[in-house]
């Protein structure tokens, strides 16, 4: 039994991150063979974010799996430093590239042997896609050789999906063909024990959860949907993270009011989306990239067909008769006026299959390895092969 140390910019209740807040409590929760403590913040990680009203600077069990609650200041790093050093972690477990306390400073105090030295695996969460560096990209060009400086020999990379290994290698340069990347998919939703059934009206529910911010892609949803000039009704669940591209977002929708009413339903837990999704007719997500897509799972797994952008690990998937894949806005417009078209009938007997085939891959895809584990084989196999030079300052 290894000892883990994560480090997450957010975990439960916080709610406002999306994706890696789901992946790493479901990680968590799932582990059986390694002791996992996990450091994170005391409040949702947006400007001006209330503190939870948990216990600081103490373990609280969740499972098996106890979590710090943190502030990002001096008292609450000095206590982090002291508990890793008594712990003596065997790895260390970033889930960022771009975070300050809780991703780069963990890999800053390991580097420079502040806090023992382990074993480092970093997932960066999809931020060496090309859509996510398309977002602040000078800031991100910047910062991107002091990463690679604090990225040690033992550091192993966790991609969730073969596409974002090809990222990270990229990301990296010329070094990333000695990188170590470990390929494994994230816990992803159970699938519901029988297909949902819609909503029956007669104008087309589409719900869209996710965070409102531009890398999620509500304005290009809104424009796509509003083309259709099909009658719908929009939910819109998650935090407004970006007030301004919201108010965007408005004007856009208000444009195409003959035909779409928009409302938004509030941030929401992952538990609701079996509710969410089961009670909509059509999920939309055209956002700019995702590592995994947890909400287009969690649509999938109610049998909900999807819309969603052609930048997940999930576009040949739903291109085989699960919902439309794409980047091109007038075929994701004309998707949708052919399938406000089709019966209730049609669309249930979709909703069965949809139902059927997230079932047999959630079968095939589930974890069957503790990634922990995993790590300490292939730091293993890293020094047995002395790759030190390329990984060193990758």
């Amino acid at each position: 039994m290894a000892r883990v140390a994560v480090f997450v910019f957010g975990y439960p209740p916080a709610r406002c991150g999306g994706g890696p807040i789901v992946s790493v409590s479901r990680l968590c929760r799932a582990e059986e063979q390694h002791e996992l403590r996990v450091f994170t913040r005391d409040r949702e990680h947006t400007p001006g974010s209330k503190s939870f009203g948990l216990p600081r600077r103490v373990f609280m069990t969740d499972g098996s799996t106890k979590i710090a609650y943190l502030r990002t200041g001096p008292r609450d790093l000095a206590w982090m430093i002291g508990s890793l050093r008594r712990w003596k972690p065997e790895i260390y477990y970033v889930n960022s590239l771009h975070g300050r306390f809780f991703a780069l400073l963990p890999l800053l105090l390991e580097r420079f042997g502040i806090v023992p030295r382990s074993v480092t695996l970093l997932n960066p969460r999809g931020e060496t896609s090309p859509g996510s560096q398309s977002i602040k990209p000078w800031k991100k060009r910047l910062g991107r050789p002091l990463v690679r400086a604090l990225v040690g020999r033992r550091t192993v990379w966790h991609a969730a999906a073969q596409h974002e290994d090809v990222d990270i290698r990229r990301w990296l340069g010329r070094r990333g063909s000695v990188a170590r990347v470990l390929v494994q998919g994230n816990f992803a939703a159970l699938p519901a024990s029988v297909s949902s059934g819609g909503s029956g009206a007669s104008d087309l529910q589409v719900a869209f959860a996710s965070r409102v911010h531009p890398t999620k892609g509500l304005m290009p949803a809104l424009e796509a949907l509003g083309e259709s000039r099909v009658r719908m009704d929009l939910s819109v669940y998650g935090p407004i993270e970006d007030s301004g591209y919201w108010s965007e977002c408005l004007a856009v929708a208000a444009r195409y009011e003959e035909w779409m009413r928009l409302s938004y339903k509030g941030e929401y837990d992952s538990d609701d989306s079996a509710d969410i999704f089961g009670n909509a007719d059509l999920a939309v997500l055209l956002s700019r990239g995702e590592s995994f897509g947890h909400a287009i799972a969690e649509a999938l797994a109610t049998g909900c067909p999807v819309l969603v952008s052609a930048n997940t690990p999930w576009t040949d998937f739903v291109n085989q008769g699960c919902g439309l894949a794409s980047n091109d806005p007038v075929v994701l417009s004309g998707f949708v006026q052919a399938y406000s078209r089709s019966s209730y009938a049609a669309k249930s007997a979709n909703r069965k299959e949809i139902h059927q085939r997230y079932s047999d891959w959630y079968e095939a895809n589930r974890p069957n390895a503790s990634l922990f584990s995993e790590a300490l084989r292939a730091n293993s196999s890293i020094l047995d092969s002395r790759c030190y030079g390329g990984l060193e300052r990758a």
